[in-house]
């Protein structure tokens, strides 16, 4: 059996083999069919069965204690200020694949789709992030990112404007990333 820290490492790695092998169409299957198919079934029933209630529950228990969370009756939010998986690869200087962080989004954004919600989401490479996902249909707070989400909201830390930004708007299917112009 290995250990969490080679398994970071061996993830970002089929990443890059896959890269490599099939293109980022590759990567994006895997993510795709394998992490929201294979390995979340228990997120995608949950929020199956529990929509927003079903996200805070699964959520708070696959991480526990450090990420922020935040449930309304509008929307969940989700904050990371130090990833665990992103901060080891950092560390160690493993980067194989260049951009490891959008394998959360690789597999959420399936699953939120297919139980009939929409995320918004924000990383920066260096182990920092935010998403929030609402119902499809909802109404947003503003047409770009949400608004500053109370003292625990990623984007007031240190360090959040380092780092090559990833800006996914679900509910407005704009993506944007650091240097580039907005696409749809």
């Amino acid at each position: 059996m290995i250990g969490a820290q080679d398994f970071i490492g061996y993830f970002d790695w089929t990443f890059e083999y896959l890269r490599r092998h099939c293109g980022e169409s590759g990567v994006t299957q895997f993510f795709e069919d394998t992490l929201a198919h294979r390995l979340n079934v228990d997120a995608l029933l949950l929020f199956k069965e529990k929509g927003l209630q079903g996200m805070a529950e699964y959520w708070g228990y696959a991480f526990g204690v450090g990420p922020k969370t935040m449930l309304t009756d509008k929307f969940f939010r989700f904050e990371m200020h130090n990833c665990p998986s992103r901060g080891y690869l950092i560390e160690t200087g493993q980067e194989a694949y260049h951009d490891f962080c959008e394998h959360c989004m690789g597999w959420i954004r399936v699953v939120t789709a297919e139980t009939g919600f929409l995320v918004d989401h924000e990383h920066n490479h260096q182990g920092q992030c935010w998403w929030e996902i609402r119902p499809v249909g909802s109404e947003r707070d503003s047409a770009g990112p949400p608004p500053i989400r109370g003292a625990d909201d990623v984007r007031l830390q240190d360090g959040w404007e380092r780092g090559d930004h990833h800006l996914w708007l679900d509910s407005k299917k704009i993506a944007w990333r650091k240097g580039w112009t907005c696409y749809a």
